[in-house]
């Protein structure tokens, strides 16, 4: 009699478990609904934070790229620092040619 009242209510939480698991997987799709309707909003959110600091980047880098472009574009040409030296230097040149020119007429003249 034990052997029967145990497989009795073995059958009977079987079928009540049988009963609920439906309610309990169409809740779990409800649930995985919402939570996969929340998560896509979410993914939609970040997407298009990322697409705006996407946008801010490239416009920031064609920024530095034109700066860049700007300050080669500088560095082509002399500026003033490099045309005093180059005026310095070609005035030390005649200086030294000028230093040699003379000390070779004050030879020539102690000579004679």
């Amino acid at each position: 009699m034990r052997r029967e009242q145990r497989a009795l209510k073995s059958m009977l939480l079987l079928a009540v478990f049988m009963l609920t698991v439906p309610c309990i997987g169409s809740a779990k799709e409800q649930q995985s609904s919402s939570v996969s309707a929340v998560q896509q909003q979410n993914c939609d959110a970040v997407l298009f934070v990322v697409e705006e600091q996407n946008r801010e980047l490239r416009q920031e880098l064609r920024q530095i790229k034109r700066e860049l472009s700007l300050l080669n574009q500088n560095m082509e040409r002399p500026g003033v620092r490099e045309i005093i030296t180059g005026i310095g230097f070609i005035l030390g040149l005649f200086g030294t040619a000028a230093l040699f020119s003379a000390r070779r007429c004050s030879r020539a003249d102690r000579e004679e």
